[in-house]
C-alpha cells in the first residue's frame, strides 16, 4: 500500500512539473532564424508544430496560397508562434501574445 503511495506521488510530480511548461516561449523565437529547416525548428522549441490549412485564419492573418507550408505552435495561454517554410526552409515568423 505505501509502494502505491509513493508512485501516485511521483506520478503527481511529474504532471506538475509539466502542466506549466509553455510550448514555445521568445528565446526560442529569437534562436530561428531564416533560411532553417523544419526539423531545425523543431530542434529549438522542443515540439513539432501543426500543420494549418490553407485559407485557414489564425489570429486574424489569413495564410498564404502561394506554395508555403505554414506550422503553428500554441501555448496552453493562447500565446502562438506560426513559422512559414518556403522550399523547406524558414521564410518568416509570426508571433502572438508571447512575452
Amino acid at each position: 500500500m505505501r509502494l502505491r503511495g509513493v508512485m501516485l506521488a511521483c506520478a503527481l510530480s511529474l504532471l506538475s512539473a509539466c502542466a506549466g511548461k509553455d510550448v514555445v516561449t521568445m528565446g526560442a523565437v529569437r534562436a530561428i532564424t531564416p533560411g532553417m529547416t523544419y526539423e531545425q525548428v523543431v530542434s529549438k522549441i522542443g515540439k513539432p508544430g501543426r500543420i494549418i490549412g490553407r485559407d485557414e485564419r489564425v489570429e486574424g492573418a489569413l495564410v498564404p496560397k502561394d506554395g508555403k507550408v505554414v506550422y503553428l505552435w500554441r501555448n496552453k495561454d493562447g500565446s502562438t508562434l506560426t513559422a512559414a517554410f518556403l522550399g523547406g526552409r524558414v521564410s518568416g515568423l509570426g508571433t502572438w501574445g508571447l512575452s
